[in-house]
């Protein structure tokens, strides 16, 4: 199968990035954190990134989260929204073939009820080591912060001009590099389908920006 090849964010996926904050919160499930996972520092290839990305949330922090801890924290929806990067120090990479220089890395932001974010912080390592094909890097393969505010705004930058002006929050679009395959999306609960249900029944009509 050919993967998709992306340099920016696109208009329907700007247009879910950027409410997907404001969705997780009025479902109850806001975002509490953002991981940033380095694949230039796990021994994957740069161009399978996302399908080790996808892995990760399918095989591994899907089924975590709707399972009961065993130390008693409760079962929730996964509910997220994530962005892959491939830029260092404000030079995006526009070349991904093997031995090409890279940093190709995804923000990921998530909600972890705080009953179970220490064994979250556990697990994180060990599913990015089975996915990725091993880490090689140390620290800052993983980095978790706290969430702040205005994350759908942070995660849309690497869009058009256009795009940037209306979805990130008076940021400047940023050239965010090369990806193959799927550059950001959200979880099934904030994608446009269930946004939209949630607008109907508040009658809330939102209008795409012109394209220019």
């Amino acid at each position: 199968m050919i993967k998709h090849v992306s340099t920016l964010i696109g208009a329907k996926a700007a247009q879910t990035s950027y409410y997907a904050e404001e969705q997780a919160r009025r479902i109850g499930l806001p975002f509490t954190h953002m991981v940033t996972i380095n694949y230039a520092r796990t021994a994957i290839s740069p161009r399978e990134a996302t399908a080790s990305f996808s892995r990760l949330r399918r095989s591994h922090f899907n089924k975590w989260a709707t399972r009961p801890s065993r130390t008693g924290g409760m079962a929730f929806a996964p509910t997220y929204a994530f962005a892959f990067e491939n830029v260092r120090d404000g030079r995006a990479f526009m070349t991904i073939e093997p031995g090409d220089p890279h940093n190709v890395h995804v923000h990921w932001a998530v909600h972890i009820p705080a009953t179970r974010f220490a064994d979250f912080e556990r697990r994180i390592w060990s599913w990015v080591e089975a996915t990725a094909g091993g880490i090689i890097g140390g620290a800052e393969t993983i980095n978790i912060t706290r969430s702040r505010a205005h994350l759908g705004g942070y995660l849309v930058k690497g869009t058009t001009a256009a795009l940037a002006e209306f979805y990130a929050r008076g940021r400047e679009a940023e050239p965010q590099g090369i990806i193959i395959g799927r550059r950001a999306d959200t979880s099934r609960n904030l994608g446009p389908k269930a946004r939209r249900a949630l607008d109907r029944e508040l009658g809330i009509n939102r209008q795409m920006p012109s394209r220019r």
